[in-house]
C-alpha cells in the first residue's frame, strides 16, 4: 500500500492539480497528523483566496497546492483546529450554517439524540435528509420544543474572533445546513441569500466562497450563487482540481473521517479511498481484511515527536 500511496501522492502534486480537503469537528492530534504528513511530503497550503486567483485569474499554481476548509462551524473547532492551524500557519476556510449558530444546536443533533432517548415516531436521519426541506424544518421544530439541548455550535461573538483571525476566511454553509434538492425556489434563495447577509453582519466582512451541505448541489445552483454574490463553492466530490477543466462553482474535495484512524485518512487525502478501497468495500470486501492486506501498521506507528500542539 505504500507504494500505490505514494502514486497518488506524486500524482496530487502535479502542476496542472489542486487537493481541496474538508473536516466537519477532527480531534487536534489527528488534524495535526495529516497536516504535517502533507508538509513533509511537499504540499504547499494555499488559502481559498489563493485558490480562486490560480483558478480565476490563472496564477501560478504552488507545487503541491492543498486548500483546508472546515465545514459546519462546530464550537470543538475552536479547541482542535484553532490552535493546529495557528502552529503550522495553515490559511483555512469555515464554511458556517448560520442557523445552528444563533439557536446553538445542530438539526441533526436532535434526530440523534430522540433515538438515543427512545423517543417514538422519530424518522431515521438519512430520511431527514430525503424530505422536502419545508417538511423537515417542522419536524426539527417540534423536537427542539421537547429536547433542550446545550450550545455545540459557535457563537456570534466566535464567528467574529474567527474572522478577525487572518489564517481565517469565513464562507457560507446555507442558514439550515438545507439539501439544496429538497428546497423550494424560494427556500433556496433564503438559504443563499440570509446564510450571507448574516456572515457579513456577524464579521464585518465580505462573504464570498459557499459549501453545499452534504454535497447536494443543484442544477441552477451556480447561477443564484453567481447572482447574489458568491465566487466560488465547494461540494462534497472526491476528486483533485483540474486547473485547466474545472467549474468554479462545482470544486471537488476530499474528506477526513473526524472519527477515523490515521491511516484510513492518509488513504483518503490522497484519493486512495476513493479510487480503490471504497470500490472493494463496495463489493463487500472487508475493510479489517484490505487493512491486513496492504500492510497499513507501517503507516500507524507515531512518528518521532508526533504530537499535538506541543501535548503527547
Amino acid at each position: 500500500m505504500t507504494g500505490i500511496v505514494a502514486w497518488y501522492t506524486k500524482k496530487s502534486r502535479l502542476p496542472n492539480l489542486i487537493s481541496c480537503i474538508y473536516v466537519h469537528n477532527p480531534p487536534a492530534r489527528l488534524l495535526e497528523r495529516c497536516i504535517k504528513w502533507l508538509i513533509r511530503k511537499g504540499y504547499h497550503f494555499i488559502s481559498v483566496e489563493e485558490l480562486y486567483d490560480i483558478l480565476a485569474n490563472h496564477k501560478v499554481v504552488p507545487p503541491g497546492a492543498v486548500c483546508l476548509s472546515i465545514d459546519d462551524g462546530d464550537r470543538e473547532n475552536l479547541i482542535n483546529v484553532i490552535p493546529v492551524i495557528e502552529k503550522y500557519r495553515i490559511p483555512t476556510c469555515f464554511f458556517i450554517a448560520t442557523e445552528a449558530v444563533e439557536n446553538g444546536v445542530f438539526w441533526w443533533t436532535y434526530v440523534i439524540r430522540s433515538k438515543s432517548m427512545g423517543l417514538n415516531g422519530v424518522p431515521a436521519l438519512e430520511a431527514f435528509k430525503s424530505m422536502p426541506e419545508a417538511e423537515r424544518f417542522a419536524r426539527i421544530k417540534e423536537l427542539q420544543k421537547v429536547m433542550p439541548l446545550e450550545r455545540e455550535a459557535m457563537t456570534k461573538e466566535d464567528i467574529f474572533k474567527l474572522a478577525a483571525n487572518p489564517l481565517v476566511t469565513i464562507g457560507s454553509h446555507t442558514v439550515n445546513h438545507a439539501c439544496m434538492d429538497r428546497c423550494s425556489k424560494d427556500e433556496l434563495l433564503r438559504e443563499i441569500r440570509e446564510s450571507k447577509l448574516l456572515l457579513s453582519q456577524w464579521t464585518k466582512g465580505e462573504i464570498k466562497y459557499f459549501s453545499y451541505p452534504d454535497g447536494s448541489t443543484i442544477s441552477d445552483g451556480p447561477e443564484i450563487l453567481l447572482d447574489n454574490g458568491y465566487s466560488m463553492a465547494f461540494t462534497t466530490r472526491q476528486e483533485l482540481i483540474d486547473i485547466s477543466n474545472h467549474h468554479l462553482f462545482y470544486l471537488p474535495r476530499f474528506s477526513i473521517n473526524d472519527k477515523g484512524p490515521f491511516v484510513e485518512n492518509l488513504c483518503k487525502m490522497t484519493g486512495v479511498w476513493q479510487k480503490i478501497i471504497g470500490r472493494m468495500m463496495s463489493l463487500d470486501i472487508n475493510a479489517g481484511f484490505l487493512f491486513r492486506v496492504f500492510s497499513f501498521r507501517r503507516a500507524e506507528r507515531p512518528e518521532s515527536g508526533d504530537t499535538c500542539c506541543g501535548k503527547p
